[in-house]
């Protein structure tokens, strides 16, 4: 029997200070766990518009193939403009209170088609700026699925210096099979994941070039623990992994 392990999720904040629009996202988690068949609400909130800025909130996901447009879910300009994809027709809703600064994506009846990264994209209209957006992972669990868990959120490390993540999942049945990998997110969103590491058995654990010398896989996969090992961390190692 063989078993895939959907892994947790979490960031390295680097010891360093970036400056930012006024205009802030904020998805208040990395992922968000549903079982399948149920209804799942993903948060977001922003930096409330004054009072006569028009705001346009868009939630989209990324493409079923690498490389292809992301997938556009709901666009709101306007308390009467709101378009839904007709793909996500009577399942996706946009709950929002505008002025308070508020625009929750619900999905309902999730099925593991929807097991991807959402975005939460604003845009002031009629300025010259870009948006700002957060994003989140969705996990969709099967009433048997494993159970994972990285105990921390964030990770801070300076740089140069090394990093152990924990990830704890349920123990394995005596036969089975465990195959899990470790990724990041892409520099740019909509691209595919950075595969960092894969685990398919103990003989066998591969690590992509890019990581070989900085990344390893500390594990005992029996008791139901795994840690990413890194090692002199630099700021491209702040992102969010998997």
């Amino acid at each position: 029997m063989e078993m895939a392990a959907i892994l947790g999720i979490f960031g390295i904040c680097l010891m360093f200070t970036e400056s930012s629009s006024a205009l802030t996202v904020d998805i208040p988690q990395h992922v968000y766990k549903i079982s399948r068949g149920d209804t799942v609400t993903i948060p977001c909130r922003f930096t409330p518009p004054k009072t006569r800025d028009k705001v346009e909130v868009t939630w989209e996901a990324t493409p079923d193939v690498s490389g292809d447009p992301p997938i556009h879910i709901i666009t709101y300009s306007g308390p009467n403009t709101m378009n839904v994809r007709s793909k996500y027709k009577d399942r996706a809703t946009l709950i929002h209170d505008i002025p308070s600064g508020r625009a929750d994506l619900q999905l309902q009846r999730v099925t593991s088609e929807d097991m991807r990264v959402y975005l939460c994209r604003i845009k002031v209209m009629n300025k010259d700026e870009d948006a700002v957006y957060d994003k989140a992972r969705l996990v969709v669990l099967e009433s048997s699925a494993l159970t994972v868990d990285i105990p921390q959120n964030v990770y801070k490390i300076a740089r140069g210096d090394n990093v152990r993540i924990p990830c704890r999942f349920t123990p394995p049945k005596a036969g089975d099979e465990v195959q899990l990998r470790w990724e990041a997110y892409p520099d740019v969103p909509g691209d595919p994941a950075i595969i960092i590491l894969i685990y398919s058995s103990p003989t066998e654990s591969k690590v992509q070039s890019k990581y070989k010398g900085s990344a390893m896989l500390v594990h005992d996969i029996l008791s139901g623990k795994v840690y990413l090992q890194l090692q002199r961390v630099t700021r491209a190692d702040t992102r969010v992994f998997l």
